[in-house]
């Protein structure tokens, strides 16, 4: 075989192969059309579920406005919920926390990068209800429960104010608890003037006037402690406490049947002095100061007991005696050194007491008095004065005749 016919039979086999090996060509593929992107960019929902029951906002979608109710809470730091078209975002972000103390605007983005505000306001809820008070009449000092609904929970959004309905002068009230948003509880201040007044409740910003009318009066005295519990008479007591007044108390020895009002030494809010008068009857009594027309009682017993120098009538020679008859009395300290000694006729019914002057002998063991005639017939209980100084009541009733 010729080697040119070989070599030509060669190339042409190889040129045959690789035509062999091309693609076929492919039928015609229409263009790709671009895909459309939304322009879609509402807020579809806003709320506030951390909050029970849960609040939704009014979506104003001409105005671009949301407004939303809620309770009284801060709202300084709220989380919303927000749900938007799809596909579409929102900032700040759904669950962010923000101030709502002014309006918040939100801006959405819609998949086509268009973009629309939202301004989103919320408001208190203005509802509140107040109740009654059950007493109208307190003292400085004295604990007042408000009670309503919709108060809130947060005691640094309330202003508990006292209006005096004579001055119109105002107190604001500033330490208060709140309870579970339907109570305020609170103590009027020991400082208030006495007077009537109104209580104006501001509540996150909204006003409230309680319908009634209260009357604060300064507290009822109170005594704490007394230095003695066993005193004679003549002899002084201070008397500690609170609320009196700062003059004009009234201090009395008080039993069953009687009352005794003692001499005031000194006296000031926290203090008085008082002499207890030398004609008071032995015995046991309780002790009351009134101030400011308001009486208060110490709870322990004071004794008063006569001095070892006070008379002591012992008997009487008898119980019937007739004008010009002389009565002779008994006793003990019936005389004292430059003294006088005096016998108080107390009428047993009513009258005036009749004093008259009596003849002591040396020892002032005796007393005797001639009755003269015009002395006033009646029946008499007999006390023996010695130099300021009485006995106390003799137990029988004597008898003065024609």
């Amino acid at each position: 075989m010729n080697k040119y016919f070989c070599l030509s039979l060669f190339i042409a086999t190889c040129l045959i192969s690789c035509k062999s090996d091309e693609p076929a060509p492919s039928p015609a593929t229409p263009p790709t059309t671009p895909e459309v992107k939304s322009s879609e960019k509402k807020i579809l929902s806003f709320s506030f579920r951390s909050i029970t029951p849960s609040v939704f906002g009014t979506i104003n979608e001409t105005n671009k406005t949301i407004s939303v109710t809620v309770p009284k809470i801060a709202i300084n730091a709220l989380a919303p919920n927000i749900t938007v078209s799809e596909h579409a975002f929102v900032l700040p972000a759904s669950g962010t926390v923000q101030d709502f103390t002014n309006p918040v605007q939100y801006e959405v983005t819609a998949p086509d990068g268009s973009k629309q505000n939202y301004m989103v306001t919320v408001a208190l809820d203005s509802t509140i209800s107040l109740n009654l008070l059950s007493s109208t009449t307190f003292e400085q000092g004295d604990y007042v429960l408000i009670t309503g609904d919709d108060f809130g929970t947060d005691a640094s959004r309330i202003i508990v104010t006292f209006i005096n309905t004579g001055t119109t002068t105002t107190t604001d009230i500033t330490t208060f608890v709140v309870f579970d948003d339907t109570a305020i509880g609170f103590l009027i201040p020991e400082d208030l003037l006495p007077g009537n007044y109104m209580i104006k409740l501001t509540i996150y910003g909204f006003e409230y006037t309680l319908n009634q009318t209260l009357t604060v009066s300064v507290p009822t005295p109170e005594i704490q402690s007394i230095d003695k519990s066993t005193v004679e008479r003549g002899q002084n007591l201070i008397i500690t406490g609170e609320y009196f007044a700062e003059s004009g108390n009234i201090v009395k020895l008080n039993k069953t049947g009687s009352s005794k009002t003692l001499t005031i030494v000194s006296e000031s809010s926290t203090s008085i002095e008082v002499t207890v008068p030398i004609d008071t009857e032995a015995g046991n009594y309780s002790l009351s100061v009134t101030s400011n027309d308001k009486t208060g009682n110490s709870i322990s017993t004071i004794t008063v007991t006569a001095p070892s120098t006070t008379p002591v009538i012992t008997s009487l020679d008898k119980f019937s005696y007739a004008r010009g008859e002389t009565i002779t009395i008994t006793g003990q300290n019936l005389k004292k050194e430059g003294a006088f000694t005096n016998i108080n006729f107390i009428p047993f019914i009513s009258g005036a007491t009749v004093v008259r002057t009596a003849i002591p002998n040396g020892d002032g063991t005796e007393l005797t008095y001639t009755i003269p005639g015009d002395f006033p017939t009646g029946s008499y209980i007999i006390v023996v004065e010695v130099d300021f100084d009485y006995s106390e009541e003799y137990g029988d009733v004597i008898q003065i005749t024609l």
